[in-house]
């Protein structure tokens, strides 16, 4: 399972407000009201402990969370 199908499938099964048949990778997670601050918070943990990486204050834009996909780029920028 690829970083971007991890994290769907942690926001699927997380957060209460997450449309699973939605849930594309282009699907707008902010926009759409899945990703609140306290959602956000928890896929920032997820992620954190599942890939050994640390979100600093300047990660913490919209643009970064916007999307599965955008928060899987994050990622494997953070891992490099």
């Amino acid at each position: 399972m690829d970083i971007e199908q991890q994290v769907r499938q942690f926001i699927v099964e997380n957060v209460k407000s997450a449309p699973r048949e939605d849930l594309t990778a282009d699907y707008r997670l902010i926009d759409n009201g899945v990703l609140d601050s306290l959602a956000m918070f928890e896929v920032i943990a997820f992620i954190e402990s599942s890939y050994g990486i640390e979100v600093e204050d300047a990660d913490l834009s919209a643009d970064n969370f916007e999307t599965t996909r955008s928060i899987a780029a994050l990622v494997s920028r953070k891992s490099q």
